[in-house]
């Protein structure tokens, strides 16, 4: 196993504190899917995170981290052997932690090493127009010095967003997922590698109280989470929630019965990266019939060859939030021997790709997130009031008007068109709104007198500490 000492013991994973304060020496065993201890985690108590904060708090303030740190922090990320840890040690530990197939852990360390490349594009694309002349120029600087981000274990590409934010001039406070501190604490160990200070970024793994501590203490903060997180923090202009996407497709009335190229499309957007993604389709709604569109999804998901696997403990609590729904039909289950949630040797549990349908757009089973693959087809009459609440709706074969009208519906956060994976990105795209919005604020600068060798007002308008 990827993630023990050669003694056979598990590997200890230290929190990041930084400088001038003291180790946690609280240790938590982290149990792969398997059932078998992979990692001692030091878990600390809320005392010690808010002994950070009032460190970061009090430090001067921090400048922006410039992309050549962020480039040779990538290098170091994707190549380094790192608290132990070469890449591939990497990738199998966390996959064995978390459940996710391998080929995602992989994929995800690539795409985050590109993501620290594009951090300076991403930053100037998302910049707004210059507003300088004269006597007066706008600077954006950090709402605040600090961020607390309670992240998530379900993928690693939303790491980026804290170390987006150390690129603004924050200092960063990361309480790691429960079941993936392998993540946080590789970019970490990269960015100090490649001579981040210090004292701009802490990795504190521990418990729900350390979690409720950072959110309450820090001056802003982000959090991944599930409905719970949204109930509880998604009212405060000080903490910017990412819940769940309960992204959808709608499937019009001029696209072909059983369509080739339309069945591939969802069953990547469904099952693409262990459906663990807040982008994967969950719910599609058509003009067709929909126990027909949902025979075809289930029979093309069916040779998924990868899904992601739980441990024995958690199988029972997703079995369970299908069992509280019923008036469904379930297009999955025949096509497996053994059912949807096959138990392999190793001891973990594969959860293969279920596909129902639902009688009606309104059944309270549509909009349910599961973390593998799972999808719910229902029928949809065209009108935009059921793909409501969604981060991404998939618009496939429908009137050009309704994405206009999806654009400007609120509760709509990104519309795709077509045969475009809905988690498809650009520089400067935003995925939930923009980061940047959050994270700075814009003040005025008059007066303004530009000194020689310095740039020109008309074309300063980056971040200032």
């Amino acid at each position: 196993m990827a993630a023990l000492h050669a003694s056979g013991g598990p590997r200890r994973l230290a929190a990041v504190t930084g400088p001038g304060i003291p180790a946690a020496v609280d240790r938590r065993v982290l149990t792969a899917v398997t059932g078998e201890p992979i990692a001692e985690v030091e878990y600390v108590p809320p005392l010690l995170v808010q002994a950070v904060l009032d460190r970061m708090r009090a430090a001067e303030p921090a400048r922006p981290v410039g992309q050549q740190l962020f480039d040779d922090a990538a290098k170091v990320l994707e190549s380094a052997d790192l608290d132990g840890l070469d890449p591939a040690a990497y990738i199998r530990s966390t996959a064995l932690a978390t459940g996710l197939p391998p080929s995602v852990v992989e994929d995800g360390l690539a795409a985050l090493a590109e993501g620290l490349r594009q951090l300076g594009t991403a930053d100037a694309a998302e910049r707004p127009a210059p507003d300088s002349g004269p006597g007066h120029r706008v600077v954006w600087v950090p709402r605040a010095p600090v961020i607390g981000v309670v992240a998530a274990s379900n993928h690693s590409e939303p790491h980026l967003t804290w170390v987006r934010a150390l690129s603004y001039g924050y200092r960063v406070v990361v309480r790691p997922g429960g079941r993936d501190p392998f993540t946080p604490l590789r970019i970490a160990a990269a960015l100090l590698a490649a001579g981040l200070p210090a004292d701009r970024l802490a990795v504190l793994p521990g418990d729900h109280a350390v979690s409720s501590h950072l959110v309450k203490s820090a001056p802003l903060s982000i959090v991944y989470g599930g409905p719970d997180a949204v109930g509880r923090w998604g009212g405060r202009s000080d903490v910017l929630v990412r819940g769940p996407g309960r992204s959808k497709a709608a499937v019009g009335e001029s696209v072909r019965p059983g369509d080739a190229a339309v069945i591939d499309h969802l069953a990547r957007a469904i099952a693409g990266d262990g459906g663990v993604r807040c982008t994967n389709i969950s719910a599609v709604f058509t003009c067709g019939d929909p126990g027909r569109l949902a025979d075809r999804l289930a029979e093309r998901l069916a040779g998924y060859a990868d899904p992601p696997r739980f441990g024995v403990d958690r199988v029972g609590g997703l079995q369970q939030s299908l069992a509280q729904f019923s008036g469904f039909v379930d297009h999955s289950r025949d096509r497996y021997d053994g059912g949807s949630f096959l138990a392999l040797p190793d001891g973990s549990i594969a959860a293969r790709p279920v596909v129902l349908s639902a009688p009606d757009a309104g059944h309270p089973l549509v909009g349910t997130e599961l973390p593998f693959p799972f999808v719910v087809v229902a029928p949809w009459d065209g009108s935009l009031g059921p793909l409501r609440d969604s981060l991404v709706l998939n618009l496939l074969g429908t009137d050009p008007v309704l994405a206009d009208r999806a654009l400007a519906e609120p509760t709509v956060r990104r519309v795709v068109t077509g045969l475009t994976e809905p988690w498809h990105t650009l520089p400067g795209l935003p995925h939930d709104g923009s980061l940047r919005s959050f994270l700075l604020e814009p003040k005025a600068h008059l007066g303004f007198v530009p000194q020689p060798g310095t740039v020109p007002a008309s074309e300063d308008q980056g971040v200032r500490p």
